[in-house]
C-alpha cells in the first residue's frame, strides 16, 4: 500500500517539478542580441505605437492575460520596476484575451508614466514566438533582445532590475 502511494506521489510530482523548473531555465543564450520583431501595438486610448516609438529607453515587453494567475502576480512587480527605473518603458501587452475582461485589473493599477498597457491587435506575441503566458522580453535601446523570461518573472533566479543596471552601464 505504501509503495503504491509513493508511486502515485512521484507521478504527481513530475509535472509540478517540470512547471517549477521551467520558470528558472534561461533562454538568453539563443536570444542574446537578436533583433526584436517589428510590431504595432494599440494603447488603451486607441493610439498605435511601434517599438521604435520607445527607442530612447530600454523596453520591458510583457505579454499577459487576465485569465493567467502568474501574469496577474507579476503585474505589481513590473509596476515597481517602472517606478524604480525611469530609463525603462514597461509595455504590458494584453494578448489572448478580451479587453472588457482585463479592464477591472487594469483599472485597479495606477502605473507610473513609463508603464503602458497595450493591446496585441496584430499578433505581436506570435511575432515574438510566445507560446505560453506570461512571457517577458528585455529589449535594449538598439532594439536588440537582451533577455527573455518565460513564466512568472517573480519566480526567476534572474533579476530584471540588475539586468537593466548592467545594460545601462554598458550602453549609456
Amino acid at each position: 500500500m505504501k509503495s503504491k502511494l509513493g508511486v502515485i506521489a512521484f507521478i504527481l510530482l513530475i509535472p509540478a517539478l517540470y512547471f517549477t523548473l521551467d520558470h528558472f531555465i534561461s533562454e538568453r543564450g539563443e536570444l542574446d542580441l537578436a533583433p526584436a520583431p517589428v510590431l504595432n501595438l494599440l494603447s488603451l486610448d486607441g493610439k498605435t505605437y511601434e517599438l521604435n516609438d520607445f527607442s530612447e529607453k530600454i523596453i520591458v515587453l510583457n505579454f499577459w492575460a487576465s485569465w493567467c494567475p502568474p501574469c496577474l502576480k507579476e503585474l505589481p512587480y513590473l509596476v515597481k520596476i517602472a517606478e524604480d527605473h525611469e530609463e525603462v518603458t514597461i509595455l504590458a501587452v494584453l494578448t489572448s484575451d478580451e479587453l472588457r475582461k482585463a479592464m477591472p485589473i487594469i483599472n485597479g493599477i495606477t502605473p507610473p508614466k513609463n508603464f503602458k498597457f497595450m493591446i496585441d491587435y496584430e499578433n505581436a506575441s506570435k511575432k515574438f514566438g510566445t507560446v505560453k503566458l506570461p512571457e517577458t522580453y528585455v529589449i535594449g535601446k538598439n532594439r536588440k533582445i537582451i533577455d527573455k523570461f518565460s513564466g512568472d518573472i517573480t519566480l526567476s533566479h534572474r533579476d530584471i532590475p540588475k539586468l537593466i543596471k548592467e545594460y545601462s552601464k554598458e550602453n549609456p
